[in-house]
């Protein structure tokens, strides 16, 4: 079994592709395997592997037959890890060159890291942003409870590529719920309800923002705004509902003090049925603004 596993998926990013690898090979902590599930490519992205394929052997690349969506490709690529220590990668981004090193360093005995990342532009020119700023997250990083109701009322602040996860991590979070939309809301909040993430307040990624993300686009949220629109109902959250309900599923393996707050976020979107309803939330996110968005 290897120590560090990378997952990286790629579709059609050919453009990006090899300044990303390159990235990773010049790491100051270096990976055992690179495994890299292809999602039926129509570029110069299957080239650019077979590349990397014939000249390095911890590249090992799998091609799907068909296109399975980025989710699911990127669940196939983590199975088929065999890491004890698994980072993601995305195809159009850059790691900085301490990005491994700084997640191992600093998992502990947590079963899922996140560092911070800083913006660059579609040409990969620094804008002198991190995602954390224009998330307006500032939580201690160990403070699971705190981030756990940063996720579940106003956004999620962490880029799956800029996670790194134990591999007993997968027996939990796999297969990801078909109804969560994106797999890194959905492997942050399960980690905090169990207690088991840190936060890295570090940029160790540049995040390339060219609006063809899979993960969306990462803009600037005013939570006033997000608070008015959960409540004239235009903002439910942002598939935020399904993630509470999928993690509610996973009951037997959520920290038990977690379990209060679940049970009032599942509440707290089961309310929206009406304006009385609606009137409740508001209040509560008022009484409870400093712990949530603070």
């Amino acid at each position: 079994m290897s120590e560090i596993s990378i997952a990286l998926t790629t579709y059609n990013g050919g453009r990006y592709l090899r300044q990303q690898i390159e990235s990773l090979m010049a790491q100051t902590m270096p990976f055992d395997e690179l495994i890299i599930c292809d999602d039926t490519s129509t570029d110069e992205t299957q080239t650019i592997l077979k590349e990397y394929t014939d000249k390095d052997s911890r590249v090992k690349v799998h091609y799907n037959t068909d296109n399975l969506g980025f989710k699911a490709n990127f669940a196939k690529a983590l199975n088929l890890c065999t890491g004890n220590f698994i980072a993601l990668c995305d195809q159009d981004d850059v790691w900085l060159p301490n990005h491994i090193e700084t997640l191992y360093n600093n998992i502990g005995d947590r079963l899922l890291a996140c560092g911070d990342a800083e913006l660059i532009d579609i040409q990969g020119n620094r804008i002198n942003q991190r995602l954390s700023k224009i998330k307006n997250f500032n939580k201690k990083g160990d403070d699971c409870k705190s981030i756990f109701r940063f996720i579940a009322y106003y956004q999620n602040p962490f880029q799956g590529a800029s996670m790194m996860m134990r591999r007993e991590f997968l027996n939990i979070a796999l297969p990801i719920p078909s109804s969560v939309k994106y797999h890194d809301v959905w492997f942050a909040h399960l980690a905090c309800a169990m207690n088991e993430f840190i936060y890295i307040d570090k940029p160790i990624t540049m995040y390339r923002m060219h609006g063809d993300n899979a993960s969306g686009n990462h803009v600037h949220k005013n939570h006033w705004r997000s608070i008015l629109g959960h409540i004239v109902k235009k903002n439910l959250g942002n598939n935020r509902k399904e993630v509470i309900d999928a993690i509610e599923n996973k009951i037997g393996r959520i920290d038990a003090s977690f379990r209060p707050l679940i049970k009032e976020a599942t509440t707290y979107y089961n309310n929206n049925r009406g304006y009385h309803d609606r009137l409740r939330n508001m209040i509560f996110e008022l009484k409870n603004h400093k712990s949530i968005y603070g």
